[in-house]
């Protein structure tokens, strides 16, 4: 779903509709969309990591394609670092 022009408030609502009440989803790219900040990228990485978990425990098969690193990496804060 990338380079779509979709707002803020628009990729929350596929965020939680989609990540958190689906725990099968594995990958969602929602780069270079205007509403795609920071927070809401930690966020999608954050539910992708717990779909993953989920998954693994419950013996669901996943293929090392479906899981990019790009959406699972996010950026640290400073002043976490410090």
């Amino acid at each position: 779903m990338q380079q779509n022009l979709i707002e803020e408030e628009s990729l929350k609502v596929l965020v939680k509709q989609s990540l958190t009440e689906n725990r099968f989803i594995v990958c969602l790219s929602l780069w270079k969309n205007p509403g795609f900040t920071e927070k809401l990228r930690r966020q999608v990485a954050l539910c992708l990591l717990r779909n993953i978990e989920a998954c693994r425990k419950s013996g669901v098969e996943l293929k090392d394609e479906w899981i990019k690193a790009e959406n699972l990496t996010i950026k640290v804060p400073q002043r976490i670092m410090e």
